[in-house]
């Protein structure tokens, strides 16, 4: 069975002479390929040569094909006096709701405020979802 998906391509040559080349899925936002070649493979690859041997790293395939939903998590400090990121960090992943993921480091210049007197967090969470059941997980919000 073959099925296509909305992506992009990314060509990048790092310092090192290593040409990377990765392949995202647009919908679930997800980078899931990456091929590194030497300078010399990529250019038998553009010049028509086939089946150059590498490396390929792949991840996150289980949310290809889906659709990423994101939204705010805001919560109230537990540890109020406390500036120890880690801390705010491990009381996030508590927070998190089941189905979603955050990656979130609580590292940007919002995701400490103020409110009605005490600290807050916020951080981003996201959801990967069949597209089928796009609107019942934007209604359940």
């Amino acid at each position: 069975m073959t099925k296509y998906i909305e992506g992009k391509l990314t060509i990048s040559k790092a310092s090192n002479d290593v040409v990377r080349i990765q392949f995202k899925d647009c919908n679930s936002v997800t980078r899931f390929a990456t091929a590194e070649l030497s300078l010399e493979q990529y250019a038998q690859a553009i010049t028509g040569l086939s089946e150059i041997p590498c490396m390929i790293e792949i991840s996150n395939l289980q949310n290809v094909g889906l659709r990423r939903i994101s939204d705010t998590l805001e919560f109230e400090l537990e540890a109020q006096n406390s500036y120890s990121r880690n801390l705010h960090i491990e009381q996030l992943l508590r927070c998190v709701p089941d189905g979603w993921k955050t990656t979130d480091e609580l590292s940007s210049q919002n995701s400490f405020f103020e409110k009605d007197g005490k600290r807050w967090a916020r951080a981003t969470i996201n959801k990967w979802v069949k597209e089928e059941d796009l609107c019942q997980n934007l209604a359940q919000k």
